[in-house]
């Protein structure tokens, strides 16, 4: 991502925050399953938002990275998994996400 990038997070494809290269978006979610994407602004070279599933927990916390997947994308990838993804979406299994 360049400097002059802005990555908006969605949550149930609302959004919900904007943050710039380096910075942390910290929010709230209620227990349940959500859809988790992200959209890097202001000219996106590609519009998809590939969907990050997450089944949200009570009293836990969950912590993602956007970065681009290889095919162009930008994705939200959980610090918990080994490796991050290169190509194609990467759906996280139930109950391993950060926020």
């Amino acid at each position: 991502m360049g400097k002059f990038v802005f990555v908006q997070i969605y949550v149930d494809n609302v959004v919900v925050g904007a943050i710039a290269y380096g910075e942390t978006y910290r929010g709230f979610l209620n227990p349940g399953r959500h859809v988790l994407s992200a959209l890097a602004t202001p000219r996106p070279k590609w519009w998809e938002r590939p969907p990050t599933i997450v089944d949200v927990r009570s009293g836990r916390i969950y912590t993602f990275t956007a970065m681009g997947n290889g095919a162009g994308n930008l994705i939200l990838w959980n610090d918990e998994n080994m490796m991050p993804p290169r190509v194609g979406v990467f759906r996280r299994p139930a109950g391993t996400a950060a926020w």
